[in-house]
């Protein structure tokens, strides 16, 4: 309107200026009859609309996210706990601390916000998690995320069962075994009287957590007639690894009625091996030939293999383990600075249903410095259980056909030999007389 208004005034100060300059104008003549003027007219000129300056529009800054880790703690990780509380993926109380429950829930976002799930609070996780208008929220039934593999057990607990010859259950028990371990029957777990009609021991093999056979049973018959008390007992004598392994097993006899004392003899085993157990064991074993304890166990732990300078000799495991890599057995081999070796799995250090499936033999190297490569020689195996013997079928008999009994020869009635005639002898005729 400024402009306008302005535009006028210039306008009619140009008209007035104009007038002034003018020439004076004749009369015109008393007779003439005046003419009328004309009206000015006032030309209005269109102004344009000023134009409104648009206003600038702020440019958004990016934010800056940093990247969180289990184990960070702040203000940044109390801010994503509470959006992740909102979205309902924690349940968790909010203390700012990158905890495994705090973790649990980034890999639930992750998860089903089709994002890598790996736990961590990354930029691409936190853009989802802030910015996105779409963010999935929690179901009511969340699945789990990805968990890590469980390591396989080593050991499992075998039941044993004590039962009648009816097959009625007398007693029970149950003993942790790890990989090949024999249970032997223990007459503690049965009344005075009865007597042992099955096997006495039982081999139990455990892969990969799982024994077989998965239990064990001892069967009794009752006798009336109590027999003679034994004079000696026989218990087993395991030498272990702090893992279960076994290294050696063996027996010791003991007399009845006394307590003996069972030393560990450390040369059965490696000397990379170290007792980590009592050394000695005492076992009672009381008139009716029952032990306590039932069998004896020294526990060993494997050091560090180190040369002695004096020898030049590097002491290299060797472990059998199997498909799973679970340590079956573990032996060790010397091999002299600056030579190599093949070593060869031992043909009978596992149960024989075990199967060699690896390479042997492994060539070990070693350096002038005493470095062997490989360091560990491993030799794996599979477990085949056994087959069953199937029972032979008897095969028929021939048949065999009757003799026929001969029938019996008419009996013959012999015919008399006639007696002989008495021989006569002729009467000579008498010759004529003369005449």
């Amino acid at each position: 309107m400024d402009l306008v208004k302005t535009l006028l005034i210039y306008m009619m100060l140009a008209v007035g200026a104009a007038a002034e300059a003018a020439p004076s104008v004749t009369p015109p003549p008393a007779a003439a009859e005046p003419t009328a003027r004309p009206a000015a007219q006032v030309i209005v000129f269109p102004t344009a609309a000023p134009t409104a300056s648009p206003t600038p529009v702020p440019t958004a800054t990016p934010t800056v996210y940093t990247t969180l880790y289990v184990g960070d703690r702040g203000e940044d990780v109390k801010k994503m706990q509470r959006r992740l509380t909102e979205l309902g993926y924690l349940t968790d109380k909010i203390d700012g601390i990158y905890g495994q429950n705090t973790k649990r829930a980034v890999e639930r976002f992750q998860f089903y916000n089709d994002l890598t799930v790996d736990g961590i609070a990354g930029k691409a996780t936190q853009r989802e998690l802030y910015e996105n208008p779409r963010v999935v929220t929690a179901p009511p039934d969340i699945t789990p995320g990805p968990t890590p593999t469980a390591t396989p057990a080593r050991s499992a607990t075998v039941p044993i069962y004590y039962v009648d010859q009816n097959g009625q259950l007398i007693s029970q028990t149950s003993v942790t075994c790890s990989g090949s371990t024999t249970i032997y029957a223990n007459s503690n777990y049965v009344p005075a009287g009865y007597v042992l009609i099955s096997q006495r021991s039982y081999n139990v093999t455990v892969r990969n957590g799982v024994a077989s056979p998965a239990s064990v049973t001892f069967r009794y018959q009752y006798n009336a007639q109590p027999t003679a008390a034994p004079e000696t007992v026989t218990i087993p004598v395991y030498y272990l690894t702090d893992t279960g392994a076994i290294l050696y097993q063996t027996d010791v006899t003991l007399s009845t009625g006394k307590t003996t004392s069972i030393p560990v003899i450390p040369s059965l085993v490696p000397e990379i091996y170290r007792l980590v157990s009592a050394s000695t064991v005492n076992v009672f074993v009381d008139a009716r030939g029952y032990a306590n304890p039932a069998s004896v166990v020294f526990t060993f732990r494997a050091s560090t293999p180190t040369a002695e300078p004096g020898t030049k000799q590097v002491p290299v495991p060797v472990r059998y383990v199997d498909e799973k890599g679970v340590l079956l057995r573990e032996t060790f081999v010397s091999i002299a600075y600056g030579k190599s070796m093949d070593v060869y799995a031992s043909a009978g250090i596992l149960d024989e249903n075990y199967r060699l499936i690896s390479q042997s033999p492994v060539n070990v190297r070693v350096s002038r410095k005493g470095e062997a490569s490989p360091a560990v020689v491993y030799f794996t195996y599979t477990y085949q259980a056994p087959t069953p013997t199937p029972t032979p079928t008897p095969e028929p008999e021939p048949e065999v056909t009757p003799t026929p009994t001969p029938e019996p020869e008419p009996e013959v009635t012999p015919t008399p030999t006639p007696e002989p005639e008495p021989e006569v002898t002729p009467t000579p005729t008498p010759e004529p007389e003369p005449e």
